[in-house]
């Protein structure tokens, strides 16, 4: 059984910028309630992030804080949220003793409690395993990303509509979105790595733009590997899947 108590100590900006990325993925229905929270993981070496509504995923890892005691705990995103709008403090300690949640401002007076649920009732999202994939720069995905996504129609009884086909080549990804009166076709340069053999997917307009939300827009690469159902994406120290549209 994976130990519950932890506690870790980390820079609040820091902090909330990687929460906020995590909470946009976060399930905004009651599908499973506990989805619509944040799972957070500290291992010795390591501090996770982690959020998901089984259709779409992430998994943030964090290299800035300090595990004071790992384990496990679960962010509850409205609450969670704005506590980190309400601190004033440079640094935080969030601690968790048995389903009770913490968060403390470093040497200061803050202080907030509230109550958790579980936080082995939550799945943990993947890491990123391909081994074949296509890699291409953030900015130029991107591109990709602004000038299609607009062109879907999500409304639509045609679920295909509601998705942006991506296409791969040994040398380029093109991206295509319609919603049936107008189309939107964009392309960019990429690298094959590995025996890479997918052709052709269908994204969900939602988890084109957030994979759009977690890049920075710059020349560091982004790796894409696509199985008979999944994508899975990874960019720096992020690892974001999303189920295809059929």
């Amino acid at each position: 059984m994976k130990e519950k108590n932890m506690k870790i100590t980390s820079n609040r900006k820091q902090f909330s910028d990687s929460f906020q990325i995590a909470a946009a993925v976060a399930a905004a229905r009651d599908v499973r309630p506990i989805l619509q929270n944040v799972k957070l993981t500290a291992k010795k070496d390591e501090v996770l992030l982690q959020a998901t509504d089984t259709e779409v995923g992430i998994r943030v890892a964090l290299d800035f804080c300090e595990v004071n005691k790992a384990g496990e705990t679960i962010l509850v995103t409205k609450d969670f949220r704005q506590i980190l709008q309400m601190s004033i403090s440079e640094e935080i300690s969030i601690e968790n003793v048995k389903e009770k949640v913490t968060i403390s401002g470093v040497g200061g007076d803050e202080s907030w409690t509230y109550m958790v649920q579980p936080a082995d009732e939550f799945p943990d999202v993947e890491e990123f395993k391909g081994e074949a994939y296509h890699e291409i720069s953030a900015s130029v995905l991107s591109q990709l990303i602004r000038r299609t996504a607009y062109a879907t129609d999500p409304d639509s009884h045609r679920y295909a509509l509601g998705g942006v086909l991506i296409e791969f080549t040994d040398d380029t990804i093109t991206a295509v979105a319609t919603d049936g009166r107008r189309m939107s076709v964009q392309d960019g340069g990429a690298e094959k790595f590995g025996d890479h053999k997918v052709e052709t997917a269908i994204l969900p307009r939602r988890a084109f733009e957030l994979i759009g939300k977690m890049l920075d827009k710059d020349e560091e690469t982004v790796k894409i590997t696509v199985t008979e159902n999944l994508a899975q994406f990874q960019y720096k120290n992020k690892t974001f899947f999303t189920r295809q549209l059929e």
